[in-house]
């Protein structure tokens, strides 16, 4: 993902936006007979910007990461079914290179050399050498137009390893959509007259594309009387039980780093409320630094914590900030685009998904480790006076 945009609302591609070039053009490949030695068939090419890229910058990166210049290239995937039989029917090649057919901006270099953007068009599948092409994707590379929260490449307290694509936990278009509900039944509860604080709204999607949904804080019934009905949600006034999801020859070291959280969050609060010179809001946010809110508050560690106890695998997560103010209400943050990253700030709102805090990228690296997790969903109930579902 990149926090750098180019001809706004575009984005730089680069080894670290996420950059996808799905073929729209058929794929069509040699698969094995009968009733010929071969059937044409078309099958899927997705190529992503990290995979394999060449010719993309050698010395400058954009949030870390290499960007792609004209003539650069990246590998895709999909199609390996038909190598024994020959590959693609024009490229004669599977997984084949991915390559830009567009110039790029015209008026943004680097290196000498245009900068490719998200939407531009490429061709998929080429042959070895970059040429001919077996497909492409004409409506183009797609990629978040901006900051995307992500959990997946922090370092787990657990495991000692980064999951990476195991155990990854980003924002999708279809948790897009449900946050936009989400909103829409803050404004909804308001617009009766119920007291919906200013509150952040956190939707995890499962592999099996079911809802869980949870606010910040003490859950707010008013606000879940207005979420779609088969939407999971939690029960109010029960504090969920983290400890439980954890095998119980890690739940000492989960303990022991949920205590190091709260201490974190300690620190952070001291430092927001430290007496001084007059500061408004937003001052007090910037001295402050990285917030660590109390382990186990925030939407987005509720949301997931829900999911993993109704046995679903988790694989789309947006949290987003509703406030009295209106659906465009904005929260100052501090981020990071990396874990090692250095740390921005900025201000989120609307349809903005907000980046995860301290607290969540410790808690729900661990919640998700894959050494402890089945890849797939195994739904189940949660237990009585845990979601709605089970009262």
């Amino acid at each position: 993902m990149s926090s750098i945009s180019v001809n706004p609302p575009k984005t730089p591609v680069t080894t670290g936006s996420n950059g996808i070039a799905a073929a729209t053009v058929p794929n069509v490949c040699k698969m094995p007979g009968p009733p010929a030695p071969f059937v044409p068939t078309p099958l899927p090419n997705i190529a992503k910007s990290s995979n394999s890229p060449k010719d993309f910058s050698k010395n400058v990166t954009f949030d870390g990461c290499k960007v792609a210049i004209k003539g650069a290239t990246f590998t895709s995937i999909g199609d390996i079914a038909s190598k024994a039989t020959g590959g693609g029917i024009v490229s004669a090649n599977v997984e084949g290179p991915a390559r830009f057919v567009g110039p790029g901006s015209m008026d943004v270099k680097v290196e000498g050399k245009n900068v490719h953007l998200l939407s531009d068009p490429m061709l998929n599948n080429c042959g070895p050498s970059g040429s001919p092409p077996n497909a492409a994707t004409l409506l183009g590379l797609v990629q978040p137009p901006g900051l995307v929260a992500l959990v997946g490449d922090e370092l787990c307290a657990l495991c000692h390893k980064t999951h990476g694509d195991k155990a990854r936990l980003e924002e999708t278009a279809d948790t897009k959509g449900d946050a936009s509900t989400f909103q829409t039944a803050a404004t909804t509860a308001r617009t009766k007259k119920h007291k919906i604080r200013g509150t952040m709204l956190g939707v995890v999607r499962c592999k099996d594309s079911q809802v869980y949904a949870a606010n910040s804080g003490g859950q707010m019934p008013a606000l879940h009387a207005e979420i779609p009905g088969g939407w999971h949600a939690p029960v109010p006034d029960r504090l969920a039980d983290f400890e439980a999801l954890i095998p119980e020859n890690r739940r000492n070291q989960f303990g022991i780093e949920w205590k190091k959280a709260g201490k974190k969050f300690s620190a952070w609060k001291a430092r927001k409320e430290a007496k001084g010179p007059e500061r408004t809001e937003q001052q007090k946010d910037k001295d402050a630094g990285e917030p660590f809110y109390p382990p186990g508050s925030c939407a987005a560690q509720k949301a997931v914590v829900l999911a993993l106890s109704h046995g679903a695998r988790p694989i789309g997560l947006t949290e987003r900030w509703s406030a009295p103010t209106g659906p465009d209400a904005r929260v100052f943050v501090h981020f990071r685009i990396r874990p090692k990253g250095n740390l921005k700030m900025g201000w989120f709102g609307g349809t903005q998904a907000v980046p995860p805090c301290g607290t969540c990228q410790i808690i729900l690296t661990m919640l998700l480790c894959p050494d402890d997790r089945a890849p797939e969903c195994q739904h189940k109930s949660p237990g009585p006076q845990v979601c709605r579902c089970t009262p």
